[in-house]
């Protein structure tokens, strides 16, 4: 059983898309980054990789597993978790709770869809961490 502190009003758990042994799990406390490893040839074992306060209301892996979106309940913003460089960038703010986000299966555009009837399309062919934060 996986435990903790940031994960205890849980809203949604993802595996990473290309890493079989790396699960998100995101919440009213943050996100946990959880990665498996094993310490024998069939037992593995579950340690925090990365942990961010905050709450969260939505997640998605991209295709390629490079990044992570956030919905961020308490700033209304959808943020975006890079994770080479394992840092949170914030790129959009928005009128309402982000509910759902979705990735394009191409990886080109961001949905992001809230309880209140507005959805939200993103290009992302030209993300860079240089212009996230701008």
């Amino acid at each position: 059983i996986l435990h903790g502190e940031l994960h205890e009003f849980a809203h949604k758990v993802s595996f990473h898309p290309l890493a079989a042994y790396e699960l998100a799990v995101c919440g009213e406390d943050g996100l946990t980054i959880w990665k498996g490893k094993f310490y024998e040839k069939d037992k593995l074992t579950w340690q925090i990789k990365k942990e961010i306060k905050g709450c969260f209301t939505s997640m998605e892996w991209s295709f390629d597993g490079k990044l992570l979106a956030l919905g961020s309940c308490y700033s209304s913003a959808i943020e975006l978790y890079d994770a080479q460089n394992e840092k949170i960038y914030s790129i959009a703010k928005v009128r309402c709770t982000i509910r759902e986000l979705k990735w394009a299966p191409q990886g080109h555009y961001l949905l992001a869809s809230s309880p209140e009837n507005e959805f939200r399309l993103f290009e992302t062919l030209h993300f860079t961490n240089d212009n996230w934060n701008n």
